[in-house]
């Protein structure tokens, strides 16, 4: 099917309309009736700074924000909007998701939604130009004629000061531009990421196409990284392995972060014997993380706490993470309007977590709950936080089991983690400081001189 662009693609609200920013819980239908205890809403940063016409440009639509990478979208133009005029653009994979975007509105300046139809089968020709293609398999996937065609037009009329692409999959699209600052977001370093799970994968035309990837990533991100007036990195871990694949790439940190007046510790505490993972369940860390502890950490577990809960909440769980639910103790939940809930029900928070790249939301997340949080080493890779004292940090089934027993066990320990936690999220990870960052960083960069971009 051909990409086409959404019937009411164009969604602009005046800005001497523009109404408080949206109070996810109350907007959208069916969401809990979550709030903070003092009656305050998610608030935006404010401040006396040099208005900016800023473009972000996103492969997947910001809302509602429910994965880690939607939810950094949404919050980065949450924050912006409150000192510039910000707007988007964005593809969804159905028409019917058109009116979702309207939701943005709330504070951008203007929303583009192009529709982008997902391929329905990958061909074995398809398979074949993968893997001779020079380019990686990652970057032949995600090509797409309309946003290309939508991001020059609106750029050609010189509307915007800043261009930031999020993720790699749309960098080839802003590489080109001209006469305007470029900013890439990099959710992950994906480089990392194939490396990281191919290993993870069975023998099979995936496992190749995905080795090739492990090959061909590199080049193509320094290519495309130092082409770019300014790189975000999600964390210092993240930013120096960038440095090293692209040493002319200027490299900032811009951390994920949580909004601190939506995640607030419940007064009410935890259930002694539950514990909480929360995830978009279709993304294949997510699922490895799930398969991993049910088999292997568990059971463990289990022999010193035979009453023990887990409950597993996202969106999209697939066939191998629904069937889970047959083990004793083990809910799949699935999708739900509001994970805080069940976050504030849980005595432990688990993030057995073993691929992927960048930082993850959800531990941050629960930490501004004020919850004692077990993690694998990846799981809170590249968060400021101390293991031992703000989180529990282990890798091997027995050694997680283990320290998922010890905090069960302790529940003074519990509640002095949990609040250490939420004091490091208080320090280091509101999305108001991390908004702020942003906008220095915006102030300070120049577009690269014409000669270094080229063709």
């Amino acid at each position: 099917m051909r990409p086409i662009l959404c019937s009411h693609g164009r969604i602009q609200i005046a800005s001497s309309q523009r109404p408080l920013p949206v109070d996810l819980p109350r907007r959208t239908s069916g969401r809990s009736a979550w709030r903070h205890p003092s009656g305050r809403h998610p608030s935006c940063p404010t401040g006396r700074r040099a208005p900016m016409r800023i473009l972000m440009i996103s492969p997947y639509l910001p809302y509602p924000p429910l994965s880690g990478g939607q939810r950094r979208i949404y919050h980065l133009l949450r924050g912006l909007s409150a000192n510039h005029e910000v707007s988007l653009l964005t593809s969804v994979d159905d028409e019917s998701k058109c009116d979702l975007a309207s939701n943005l509105r709330e504070f951008c300046h203007e929303v583009f939604t192009a529709v982008v139809p997902p391929p329905t089968r990958r061909p074995f020709r398809e398979h074949i130009g993968g893997l001779l293609s020079p380019e990686p398999y990652y970057r032949v996937v995600m090509r797409s004629f309309v946003l290309k065609t939508q991001l020059s037009r609106l750029v050609d009329g010189g509307t915007y000061d800043v261009v930031q692409a999020e993720h790699l999959a749309v960098a080839h699209l802003v590489v080109p531009l001209r006469g305007i600052r470029k900013v890439i977001d990099m959710h992950n370093v994906e480089s990392t990421y194939y490396r990281r799970l191919v290993r993870h994968l069975s023998p099979g035309v995936g496992q190749l196409l995905t080795l090739s990837d492990v090959i061909k990533l590199p080049s193509y991100e320094r290519r495309l990284l130092e082409r770019f007036d300014h790189c975000l990195a999600v964390s210092e871990v993240d930013a120096q392995q960038l440095r090293t694949l692209a040493p002319r790439a200027r490299v900032s940190v811009i951390p994920n972060g949580v909004d601190s007046d939506e995640f607030y510790p419940s007064v009410e505490g935890g259930e002694p014997n539950r514990l909480v993972f929360t995830a978009k369940l279709s993304y294949l860390p997510n699922i490895d993380a799930m398969l991993f502890f049910c088999r292997e950490v568990l059971p463990l577990i289990r022999k010193a706490a035979p009453d023990i809960r887990l409950l597993i909440v996202g969106e999209q769980p697939p066939p191998e993470v629904s069937a889970l639910k047959t083990l004793s103790g083990v809910e799949v939940i699935g999708s739900v309007p509001d994970t805080r809930p069940y976050l504030a029900s849980a005595a432990v928070v688990v993030v057995p977590v073993r691929l992927g790249s960048g930082t993850r939301i959800k531990v941050l997340e629960a930490m501004a709950m004020a919850k004692a949080v077990v993690s694998t080493s990846v799981g809170a890779e590249g968060l400021d936080v101390r293991p031992g004292e703000d989180i529990e940090i282990e890798d091997s089934p027995a050694g997680f089991a283990e320290k998922v027993i010890g905090l069960l066990n302790n529940a003074e320990r519990r509640s002095c983690m949990g609040k250490r936690a939420r004091q490091a999220i208080m320090q280091q990870y509101t999305w108001a400081g991390i908004s702020t960052r942003l906008e220095d960083i915006y102030q300070r960069i120049r577009p690269r001189e014409e000669a270094s971009v080229g063709g």
